[in-house]
């Protein structure tokens, strides 16, 4: 019987395995190179969305405050406030705001508290809704956000 060597294979009998563990790394080097573009490249539409996020929510804000100072001027009567169903749209400008708008609608109602009968008495209670919602546009991405508040005159 012939005893086998302990000894390595001769060079003969390697051939070809340095071929393949070169493929396989160059392989696992590849799905890592594959993997990191895509995580690089879904951080970056996250930040865009939460750029324009932010953007759209301060001129939602811009058309909230143009309006409740239109309805309740600084240092004027409130007595004679009132606001139109008509939505209407502005389209902003500027450093930070730019290709964003805001699209704003107010409505109110007025209660007769006394229950006279009398609509529009002083004692009356009149009850606004201000909804705004802001847009920004940056390519084929939009982000919108809206806010909305309740406002209300008389005692």
């Amino acid at each position: 019987m012939k005893c086998k060597s302990l000894t390595h294979p001769s060079p003969a009998g390697q051939r070809g395995s340095m071929l393949i563990i070169s493929l396989f790394v160059l392989v696992v080097m590849a799905v890592l190179a594959v993997a990191m573009n895509r995580m690089l490249s879904s951080a970056s539409d996250t930040l865009v969305y939460e750029v324009y996020g932010l953007r759209a929510l301060q001129a939602a804000r811009s058309g909230l405050e143009t309006r409740l100072i239109q309805i309740f001027p600084l240092g004027g009567a409130v007595n004679g406030a009132s606001c139109d169903n008509t939505p209407s749209t502005q389209v902003l400008g500027g450093e930070g705001l730019e290709h964003c708008e805001y699209r704003h609608q107010c409505s109110q109602q007025v209660y007769d508290v006394d229950k006279d009968g009398v609509v529009d008495d002083p004692d009356d209670v009149t009850y606004f809704r201000l909804t705004s919602t802001g847009i920004c546009q940056a390519g084929e991405t939009v982000a919108s956000r809206t806010l909305s508040v309740d406002a209300r005159v008389g005692s």
